[in-house]
Order: structure tokens, then C-alpha cells, then sequence
């Protein structure tokens, strides 16, 4: 990868901090007028999300609309790991620099800034990259059927196998390759796709093939919601950008399905409970000692009340939007209830024609998952019929298929 100094970025220093500003900044900015404007940065800002590490706000300044991360740096084994090798800001802006250098549309990385402890140990650091409006996440185009329409998604997974073509070419490695890994923005002259995620890029010339299948195969667990043409659609123009050398169409099929099967065993035996299932639609349930997965439309505060209720009842009334829902409880102890949720969400990922519940929540020795009557006859409709999609996940996921075939009909039983 080129250094940041190869492609036109100023470095700077004052105090404890130390700067590096894109080519069009760090020609109007001076280091003091660069200093102030990263004090505001990494303490003022419209908050997006907040973690325990990572905080995301959006913020304006020099005239421009901003997305902001910061990081802190965490306790002292997290802080000399970073002080030997490089901050997950820093991280981060090189691979969103080498990106952009690549010709691979992305917002531009505008200012890293770092701050040290003693001269050396890192204690916060901060990414500030262009705010692109008016965009919305690829997994909607697919994932939101009123978004566009089904030429237009035709359209964009064309776009999308052109570019993932372009990506590789590139060598460019993204850990996650997943469709919320892009933003698509709609102009007058069509939709660009643009790269966002650089967290767990690492830049690997060439990109061999063996790599491109993997990752071709981590973007292909995404469900129903992506029809065969769609994908067909993608495969064929990746093929016609040069994403896998003379590999004929159908063979690459066949590996990237073999190979997402795999991965979606392996999704399982980690107890993988998240997916773009989850993705946007589900939080995070840390609290009163549990943890687990609710409905977006789920208050947090709801949390306590649900753990009193649902011990020792087969149903359970959820505040949940602007009502209350009736809510089905399967009672699994121990790990169960992660497993059952980590086996429902890999079969739906597979081409189960079926919803996630929702809620999952554990606190030990406890464990449950909640889901309306709707959702439990749709899923037990799926596991019970003799469909080719329902063969294929039963011969290749056996295991994940008869748990959670196994538990549904024991809560169909208990209504």
C-alpha cells in the first residue's frame, strides 16, 4: 500500500496530536486552524451510534458535511498493541485512501488525528470521511421490494458484479464483503454504488482466487430476498469484468453455493446470531444481566418485564411500536435459545422461506425466544413441506434443520 505522504496527504503535529489531512484541506489549513477543527471533532456532533470502542456522529465543518468515528483506545494490552502497530483509525483511513487511489467510488478520507499519552501511547484517535445525502444501504435495494423495481435491481446487480470485479482486481480484501458494505445513491444519471466499510480491509496483491471465491461466498448469504436472476445477473457481468479469469459461469456457481453452505456451517458452529436479517431491524440487548437480539420497534425498557413474564407462561403481551403484541415463548435454558436462534437465522439465510422472532434473551440459566403465531406457522410451514429448497437445506444442514424442526413443533404443540 502507498504511504498517505505518496498520495498528496499533510501530515502535522501539534502538542499530543498528530494530523493527517487530504490534499484539498491541508492546502486552507494552517496546523492551528487543523488543531481546533479536531477538538470540535472529537467532541461535538450529531450522535449516530455509540459503542463502548467505536462512536459515529455527523458533523459540518470547512464547509462540508462530515461522518466522524472515533475510537478510544481502550486499556493498556489494547494501547500498546496500537502503539506497536497502527490505531483502528488509522487503519481505516489508509485502506479508505488506498480505495479512492484505486479508482473504486468511495467517500473521500478527509482527516486522521491521533492522540498520545506521553509521546507515544495512543489514547483516542479519530477518522473524519465525506457525508455522501441521500443515500440508502444496498441491502435495501433487495431487501426493500418498494425501493425499485425488478428491472432496476437487474440493473444494480449488474453495476454491483462490475464493480466487486473491479474490487478484487484491486486487491482488495474486505473481511465482512457484504451488501451493507455499499451505499447506493440515485442521481438524475442513474445509481452509484459506493464502498464504506473499511474496518477489516487489508490490501493483498493479487487477490487470488481461492480469496475471491470466499468472499464471493460471504456476500451470498443473504436469503430469499435475492432472486436466482438477480444473482445470475451478478455473476454474469463480475465474469465480464474479469472478477475470476476465464472460469465459466456455472462452474463459479456451483463452488460459491458449496462454499456458502460451508460458511453457513461455520456461521453455525460459532453461534452466529446476527445477518442481514438482523442488520438495521434488530439491537442489541445488554442489560439487568441479559443479552440477546429485540425487534428494533421493542423498547429497551420492555426488557425487565419480559424476563419476569415469560418464565413459566406460553405467551407473554410486548409493548412493541406504538401497540402491544402477543408474543409466543419458547423456553430454552442454558444455550439453547442462542442456538435455536443461530440455526433459524442461518436456514433463512440458506432460502428458508421464513421470519426471525422477535425477541432472543438470555440470562443465565434462562433462555427465550418470542415470536408471533404468524411467524411460528410461516416457519413450520416451510420445515414442513417438500419443496427443492426445503431438500437441499435438509440434506445440507441437517442438523440446524431438525433442531429447529424439532423445537417448533414442540411450541405448535404447546398452543
Amino acid at each position: 500500500m502507498n504511504t498517505l505522504n505518496d498520495s498528496g496527504y499533510h501530515r502535522m503535529r501539534h502538542g499530543n496530536t498528530s494530523m493527517t489531512v487530504a490534499p484539498g484541506w491541508a492546502q486552507s489549513l494552517q496546523t492551528a486552524q487543523c488543531r481546533a477543527l479536531c477538538e470540535q471533532l472529537f467532541s461535538k456532533g450529531e450522535m449516530l451510534k455509540q459503542g463502548v470502542y467505536k462512536t459515529i456522529v455527523r458533523a459540518q465543518a470547512q464547509g462540508r458535511d462530515l461522518l466522524v468515528k472515533r475510537y478510544a483506545s481502550g486499556g493498556l494490552a489494547r494501547r500498546l498493541k496500537y502503539a506497536l502497530g497502527s490505531t483502528r483509525a488509522r487503519q481505516e483511513f489508509q485502506a479508505a485512501a488506498h480505495i479512492l487511489a484505486a479508482g473504486i467510488p468511495t467517500p473521500e478520507p478527509l482527516l486522521l488525528a491521533e492522540r498520545r499519552s506521553f509521546g507515544w501511547l495512543p489514547a483516542e484517535s479519530m477518522v473524519a470521511i465525506e457525508f455522501v445525502p441521500g443515500c440508502r444501504e444496498l441491502r435495501d435495494v433487495f431487501f426493500d421490494k418498494e425501493m425499485c423495481t425488478p428491472e432496476e435491481r437487474l440493473q444494480i446487480a449488474a453495476r454491483f458484479g462490475e464493480l466487486t470485479a473491479r474490487i478484487f482486481r484491486a486487491g482488495i480484501f474486505q473481511q465482512d464483503y457484504s451488501l451493507n458494505n455499499f451505499l447506493i445513491h440515485t442521481t438524475d444519471s442513474g445509481h452509484e454504488l459506493l464502498f464504506i466499510d473499511f474496518e477489516r480491509v487489508s490490501i493483498t496483491h493479487p487477490l487470488g482466487i481461492d480469496q475471491r471465491l470466499r468472499l464471493l461466498a460471504k456476500l451470498n448469504r443473504v436469503g430469499r430476498e435475492v432472486s436466482d436472476v438477480e444473482r445470475l445477473r451478478f455473476i454474469a457481468s463480475f465474469l465480464e469484468a474479469g472478477g475470476a479469469h476465464t472460469m465459466p459461469a456455472d462452474t463459479l456457481s456451483r463452488k460459491v453455493q458449496d462454499l456458502t453452505i460451508d460458511q453457513i456451517a461455520r456461521d453455525i458452529a460459532r453461534g452466529r446470531i446476527t445477518s442481514l436479517h438482523t442488520h438495521g431491524r434488530y439491537e442489541r440487548i445488554s442489560r439487568d444481566k441479559a443479552s440477546g437480539l429485540r425487534r428494533s420497534d421493542i423498547a429497551p425498557e420492555a426488557i425487565p418485564a419480559i424476563l419476569r413474564d415469560a418464565a413459566g407462561n406460553d405467551a407473554v403481551n410486548v409493548p412493541c411500536g406504538s401497540g402491544h403484541a402477543r408474543l409466543r415463548v419458547l423456553n430454552l435454558p442454558g444455550e439453547g435459545a442462542e442456538k435455536f436462534w443461530a440455526c433459524l437465522n442461518a436456514l433463512i439465510i440458506a432460502g428458508l422461506d421464513a421470519e426471525l422472532p422477535h425477541v432472543l434473551l438470555t440470562r443465565a440459566p434462562q433462555g427465550f425466544v418470542l415470536y408471533e403465531n404468524k411467524a411460528l406457522d410461516r416457519c413450520r410451514t416451510a420445515l414442513a413441506s417438500d419443496t427443492p429448497n426445503t431438500r437441499f437445506l435438509r440434506s445440507r444442514l441437517p442438523e440446524a434443520f431438525a433442531f429447529v424442526r424439532q423445537h417448533m413443533a414442540q411450541a405448535h404443540d404447546r398452543r
